[in-house]
């Protein structure tokens, strides 16, 4: 049997974009979030668990209330990212 390709990040952003649902911002979190959490953790040099987590549950807020500013054409990730780092 053959392995199933996992979705890349961009597709897995797509599909939040398309669907707006739960289920495909689950899987979008659940794939962004430790890298999401390596550059808070480094941009804003917070070792603080709380105060990351804080900037962490902000930034995907900001994400689900704010995808349909999303432009297809940029990466999903650069978005994401910009997000984050305001």
């Amino acid at each position: 049997m053959a392995k199933q390709k996992e979705k890349t990040l961009q597709q897995i952003g797509l599909d939040f974009y398309n669907n707006r649902d739960e289920k495909s911002f689950r899987i979008l979190h659940d794939r962004i979030k430790p890298g999401l959490s390596k550059y808070v953790r480094e941009k804003y040099s917070c070792e603080c668990y709380q105060t990351r987590e804080s900037v962490l549950l902000n930034t995907f807020k900001n994400i689900w209330e704010k995808i349909n500013q999303y432009d297809t054409y940029y990466a999903f990730s650069t978005w994401a990212y910009r997000i984050a780092r305001n």
